[in-house]
């Protein structure tokens, strides 16, 4: 495949087609159980808040970086991270995340770290 295929693939898993400023209304989710997804996934809280799965917990986004890690939810969730993203984790994709992601808890299996990145 290339580039600009998956630039489209990805978009298209991204966004329904539609206009404005604000594309929130517009972004694709999808379901899937918490057990089957890979550490990096990003999936939506309880409480609605995009969360970073690493390990048994979710740490939710903030502006200052992901937060304090809770336990997982039991069932399935919904799912931020494309399905070709997720895909692409589960099959070794090493994602550089902001240190953030493993403070205070473990560092998600095959994710490496960088002082000044950020997802």
């Amino acid at each position: 495949m290339r580039a600009a295929e998956l630039n489209r693939l990805l978009a298209d898993e991204r966004l329904r087609h539609g206009r404005g400023l604000s594309r929130a209304a517009d972004r694709i989710l999808w379901r899937a159980p918490i057990d089957r997804l890979p550490d990096a996934t990003v999936v939506l809280d309880a409480a609605g808040r995009p969360s970073l799965l690493v390990g048994e917990t979710l740490r939710p986004f903030s502006l200052d970086g992901w937060g304090a890690a809770v336990p997982v939810p039991d069932g399935p969730v919904i799912v931020l991270t494309t399905p070709t993203s997720v895909g692409t984790l589960a099959h070794g994709f090493v994602p550089v995340l902001h240190p953030s992601a493993h403070a205070l808890g473990r560092t998600p299996a095959g994710v490496a770290s960088r002082q000044d990145g950020v997802m």
